[in-house]
């Protein structure tokens, strides 16, 4: 009996050296049975196998996380090589790899995402400067030579890509340029300044010259290394042809405009003069026609006690001569007293308000005895009160009515039609008659100073009248014209302001 536990032992113990070899060899799932004494041995047995687990568990472990970092470092190695399409297995462990490995994830799609979004804006920013035809957009390396060309460089220049790049920009350029070494010149400013921008001539593909608009820029990398020129060129031939006709239009523009200048500063003169010269014509015909009036008077006087002395001695003739000789002075005075009345025009007059109905009923009262013997009808509305001189105004509405009951047709009573029309800034006033009328080419002789139209034996007047009247409404900023029909009568309209003058 004892010699059997004794072998118990021995096979236990033995078990017990086995797992402790293989745990050498690093066999860590060998495990060893018990028996129920749960003595020292079974201990040992019990721990020898928690400790095989427990150290089995971390080897599988270890060998589960040395995988995961190869993924890990695989993956890194691959971002470096801007791959970042590749993604690492998660577990469900949700351990500190697993993290890492989720954040790299993460972080590979965000960069994955970038670079398409990058690679799109690239592919659009290519496509516009490519398609651009307006303008022509040249990429050159540092020395110079063409490396990209676009659409519109094509159209404005006439080479296409494939003709033009890998030639250098001078190629562009007019022969005295290159010969003078502008190319070289425009590449070192811009190097220098960053910028270079002018304006000259250039040369296509079929040897056409155009003008161009060039703007020539340096290009620097991240680190400020020197990378080539960007240049970008514009066809203004049409512009600076336009500007070169509107100068020289805007230069012959001048010469006109200093020749009409001097011309108007001559006329100008000119007027001056006219106008110094009939200030001192119309002095002078105050003056003269102020001191004739004394010498006619005297004649007049003296004439008037002659005939009465020699009344009934003398012979018919003598009586009849005398009749001339006070006709002829009683016109004089007449003539004279028109020519006052009219240079007087010209002197300051005072403006106030007057109503016209007041001074048309003061002309008709006045001309009463003349109304009433050729029987004229005279009608009016309502007339406006308005700024100006009333005498003047009064001598205006007097010649014309005079006018219009002179001027009658035989056998047909004068019939006068006065009426007024408002706009916005003026008076519109008319003298209707159904006198005899003016031929159409008379119409402008009517307002020039002594001029008749008929004989003095049909019909009596200086021919002045007229010529008062429209000085009198040009003195009120107004006009004065006649519309007439020959054999039917007259219309005379003129315009006076609403307005103080």
């Amino acid at each position: 009996m004892e010699l059997e536990k004794k072998y118990i032992q021995d096979e236990r113990v033995q078990q017990i050296l086995d797992m402790i070899l293989k745990f050498l060899k690093f066999d860590f799932n060998a495990r060893s049975s018990f028996s129920e004494g749960k003595d020292e041995l079974d201990a040992i047995i019990v721990g020898l196998n928690t400790l095989g687990e427990e150290i089995a568990g971390k080897l599988s472990y270890i060998e589960g996380s040395k995988q995961k970092t190869n993924e890990i470092v695989e993956v890194l190695l691959k971002f470096t090589m801007m791959d970042f399409s590749q993604r690492i297995v998660v577990s469900e462990n949700r351990d500190e790899l697993d993290a890492i490995a989720l954040g790299l994830n993460t972080l590979g799609e965000e960069l994955e995402n970038n670079i398409k979004q990058l690679k799109e804006s690239e592919r659009r920013f290519r496509l516009v400067v490519e398609n651009v035809k307006d303008f022509a957009i040249i990429r050159l390396d540092a020395n110079g030579f063409i490396q990209s060309w676009n659409i519109g460089a094509e159209r404005i220049n006439g080479y296409s890509a494939k003709e033009i790049i890998g030639k250098h920009i001078s190629v562009l350029y007019t022969e005295d340029d290159i010969i003078s070494k502008e190319p070289e010149r425009d590449l070192k400013i811009a190097k220098e300044e960053g910028r270079f921008e002018s304006e000259g001539w250039r040369v296509r593909k079929d040897g056409a010259k155009f003008f161009a608009d060039v703007i020539l820029t340096a290009m620097y990398d991240e680190n400020n290394a020197f990378q080539g020129y960007s240049q970008i060129t514009r066809d203004v031939t049409k512009r600076r042809k336009a500007e070169s006709e509107i100068k020289q239009k805007s230069e012959e523009l001048f010469h006109t405009n200093k020749e009409l200048v001097l011309q108007i500063e001559e006329k100008e003169k000119r007027t001056k003069e006219l106008i110094m010269s009939n200030k001192q014509l119309e002095q002078f015909v105050f003056i003269a026609s102020h001191d004739l009036q004394e010498p006619l008077q005297t004649i007049s006087n003296f004439v008037g006690l002659i005939d009465k002395k020699i009344s009934g001695k003398c012979g018919t003739d003598t009586n009849q001569y005398l009749e001339f000789v006070l006709a002829a002075t009683s016109k004089m005075q007449n003539l004279i007293k028109d020519l006052l009345d009219y240079s007087r025009l010209e002197m300051p007059t005072t403006f106030l308000a007057v109503d016209c109905n007041a001074v048309l009923k003061e002309v008709l009262d006045e001309m009463g005895a003349s109304i009433k013997e050729s029987n004229a009808k005279i009608t009016a509305t309502d007339l406006p009160v308005i700024i100006g001189n009333k005498i003047q105004l009064k001598q205006v509405f007097k010649n014309l009515i005079s006018n219009a009951i002179k001027f009658h047709r035989k056998n047909v009573l004068p019939e006068i039609e006065i009426t007024v029309k408002e706009k916005d800034t003026e008076y519109v006033f008319s003298i209707k008659d159904n006198g005899i009328g003016i031929e159409q080419q008379d119409i402008g002789k009517l307002f020039v100073v002594f001029k008749r139209l008929h004989n003095a034996s049909e019909y009596e007047g200086n021919g002045i009248g007229l010529a008062i009247a429209q000085k009198i409404i040009a003195h009120h900023n107004g006009k004065i014209w006649i519309e007439s029909k020959f054999g039917e009568g007259s219309t005379f309209y003129f315009t006076l302001p609403k307005e103080k003058k």
